[in-house]
């Protein structure tokens, strides 16, 4: 399709439940920059057979494809294109003004990783497509017990965006966002270890980095001035907090783009 992105949807009951519900929750967050335009729906018998998206850019990473991906990162990593601290803040701000409406409306993406994170076209901005996944906060309770909350969701998403966010911020790091936050059928690495991030919080307990991200800082703290890592560090924390708040991370992330967040 000229000038879009078209989806065309496969025979089946749950896959045209899931296509009509995809279509409801892009129309339903339509105002949000954030988000990719829906642009039409073509329609058969109230089913819908293809949704035709706008044209967007790169992914941010690999996602679900080859090491060799070409990606966002993968051109970082080359040296063809860079960003500074407060510019991955910045291009990352709608995406996180979406996370914080689905929270908001009582929902959790529930499948952001950096291959549905694109870079728009025509600005330095990313968009997410692919709201498959988006469940109400609280799905999983009944599948994977009281723990899983929706609390839990809402921390969840903030992790897989914090994925992202290290990885343009970080030189690049494609970090391996199936092995520390899992997927929605698997808690565990590929190693059969437990997914480091994917596991509860309680909400009482402090908010600390995981260790592979304090080291991750480390590797890459030479090429930030003190203000910007303490910017950087206060993000982070804020997405990792037990209790997250969505208004906090917005506005650190402000912060650190160098404006106030609304």
């Amino acid at each position: 399709m000229a000038g879009g992105r078209a989806l065309t949807i496969e025979s089946g009951d749950q896959m045209c439940r899931d296509a009509a519900l995809e279509v409801h929750y892009l129309a339903r967050w339509s105002d949000e920059a954030g988000l990719v335009r829906l642009q039409r729906v073509v329609w058969n018998g109230g089913t819908p057979k293809g949704i035709i998206m706008e044209r967007l850019g790169k992914q941010l990473g690999k996602g679900t494809g080859a090491d060799n991906k070409a990606c966002v990162l993968q051109d970082i990593r080359n040296g063809d294109m860079s960003y500074t601290a407060a510019g991955a803040a910045s291009s990352l701000m709608p995406v996180a003004h979406v996370l914080r409406r689905l929270h908001r409306d009582g929902y959790a993406f529930n499948d952001l990783h950096d291959g549905n994170i694109l870079c728009c076209l025509d600005n330095n901005s990313y968009k997410v497509i692919d709201l498959g996944s988006v469940t109400l906060t609280g799905h999983w309770v009944s599948q994977l017990g009281t723990d899983y909350d929706g609390r839990w969701s809402t921390n969840r998403d903030w992790r897989a965006f914090g994925v992202a966010f290290l990885g343009l911020v970080c030189g690049g790091r494609q970090l391996n966002l199936w092995d520390l936050v899992g997927t929605n059928a698997c808690t565990k690495m590929h190693t059969g270890a437990q997914c480091p991030w994917f596991a509860p919080v309680p909400a009482g307990d402090p908010c600390v980095l995981p260790a592979d991200v304090s080291s991750l800082l480390v590797d890459s703290g030479m090429a930030w001035t003190h203000t910007e890592r303490l910017n950087i560090v206060s993000a982070l924390v804020a997405m990792f907090a037990p209790c997250i708040n969505d208004d906090d991370i917005c506005k650190k992330l402000g912060v650190l783009a160098g404006g106030a967040d609304h």
